[in-house]
């Protein structure tokens, strides 16, 4: 599968899988996967599965802080708040 690299809106970089079934350009829609808590980028290719059967592509990223990722997980705590 091949890899990308999402850029983040804190400029972080975000590494993907690109999953489809068909040539390129044959694809339909490209859907950004997000996974769990737990997961990262690679526990979802049976999931993306689902759309590979219907001609569409998956995209599933490691999320700040998880898997090959850069940043620390905060899950959200302080992005909204000020100083």
């Amino acid at each position: 599968m091949p890899l990308l690299t999402l850029l983040s809106v804190a400029r972080l970089l975000l590494p993907a899988l690109f999953v489809f079934g068909v040539p390129v350009a044959l694809l339909g829609a490209a859907v950004l996967i997000l996974r769990g808590v737990d997961d990262w980028r690679a526990s979802l290719t049976g999931f993306a599965s689902l759309f590979i059967r219907h001609g569409d592509a998956a995209v599933p990223p490691d999320l700040r802080g998880h898997g090959e990722s850069g940043g620390i997980c905060t899950y959200g705590v302080g992005i909204f708040q000020s100083h």
